[in-house]
């Protein structure tokens, strides 16, 4: 028995030997003493084999990056120093391969395996167009996408990720901001259904139209997110778990804080036309200051405040300042769009115009419920 013993853990050693010695670990710049030393993080990514991984100094790297292999990158935290930016090179942006006008400076193409990044900023800057090479402010008249980070069929974990400057306007002079949409997002997703993304622990400051976009599952965990524009959304996924974030939306027409979502959980969400929206569960929420702070018929333990009332942000009349009962409209705690409540427990629902809208004639409201200075419930729905 001692002997079986010993052979297994024997071979448990060589195993793990093997495993780490299988991993490649360079350098980009020079804060270390390492032989494997890289100008650019382009070019370590090119040495490095599938699944090694990829420190960075702190320091700003003007380039555009592509990924076509599992690979790990993260920022070497230094005291006293910035950290690890990654802006466009002085040319320009240019357009991803294989998608139309649109742009990433990060961009992680058809990998078969994980591609983890962390550590690092994502600064905007110039796009080089098919009309020139204009920042994002004036790139949004001649390009479909723009992002800080770019997946296509790619998995992997964002962690400790910085995006900043993803905004731009459509508007032309003479045009109201509000009736265009505007562009750039912090990051986006691309990937077919069971391709799973984690984001956690990041930023993505003022993005034009999405803080983070996933066509699929999606993890979001402690993210801080704002938007900027009309129909914007904080996060926006297929599927997946969505906890904890901290989410500033925008006040204009048709803005989310959080679209999607198999469970969205213990987030904060504020100053959007809809707080959260198309969600499986709405668990332990605080919504403040939302036109319509949930959409949907399930919703537990949830804190929503807002003012009685909203100005209409599809009339125009009322954007230009209008007053008066047709621009001024009731805000509304849950919505359930005449559906028999799944869940409806628990919520405190404080000072809207409607604490319930739509509810179904055959319903009834659970006494858990809390409400306080606003009109228990309205309904259109057929009886």
């Amino acid at each position: 028995m001692k002997i079986r013993t010993f052979l297994v853990c024997l071979t448990c050693s060589l195993g793990l030997g093997s495993a780490y010695a299988a991993t490649t670990i360079n350098i980009v710049g020079h804060c270390t003493s390492a032989k494997s030393n890289y100008a650019t993080i382009s070019a370590a990514i090119a040495a490095t084999p599938a699944n090694g991984v990829i420190e960075v100094c702190p320091g700003t790297y003007a380039e555009q990056i592509t990924i076509q292999k599992p690979v790990t990158i993260t920022g070497i935290v230094v005291a006293g120093q910035p950290g690890v930016t990654i802006t466009a090179p002085a040319s320009g942006l240019t357009q991803l391969p294989g998608l139309y006008s649109t742009y990433a400076q990060i961009f992680a193409d058809n990998v078969n395996g994980a591609v983890n990044l962390s550590n690092l900023t994502v600064q905007a800057g110039l796009f080089n167009t098919e009309y020139g090479t204009f920042d994002l402010s004036e790139a949004c008249n001649f390009i479909s996408d723009s992002a800080g980070v770019y997946f296509q069929n790619a998995r992997g974990t964002l962690d400790h990720l910085n995006i900043v400057g993803q905004y731009g306007s459509l508007s032309e002079s003479g045009t109201p901001s509000y009736e265009v949409p505007n562009c750039g997002n912090g990051m986006e997703f691309h990937n077919e259904k069971g391709t799973r993304v984690t984001v956690q622990e990041s930023a993505v400051i003022q993005a034009g139209l999405n803080g983070i976009y996933a066509s699929a599952d999606l993890d979001a965990d402690h993210n801080i997110l704002s938007v900027s524009g009309p129909r914007s959304a904080g996060i926006s996924a297929g599927g997946g778990s969505i906890t904890n974030n901290t989410i500033t939306a925008s006040p204009y027409y048709e803005s989310t804080g959080i679209r999607g979502g198999d469970t969205v959980e213990a987030n904060m969400v504020q100053s959007a036309s809809y707080g959260i929206t198309g969600a499986g569960q709405v668990r332990r929420n605080m919504l403040l200051n939302n036109s319509i702070s949930i959409v949907g018929n399930a919703a537990s333990g949830n804190l929503i405040y807002a003012r009685k009332t909203y100005v209409d942000p599809t009339n125009l009349s009322c954007q230009e300042g209008a007053g008066g009962p047709a621009c001024n409209l009731p805000t509304v705690g849950v919505n359930l769009q005449c559906e028999k409540h799944a869940d409806l427990t628990l919520n405190g629902i404080f000072d809207v115009g409607v604490g319930l809208a739509n509810m179904s004639a055959h319903d009834s409201i659970p006494a858990s419920n809390l409400f306080t200075g606003d009109t228990t419930i309205s309904t259109s729905c057929a009886q």
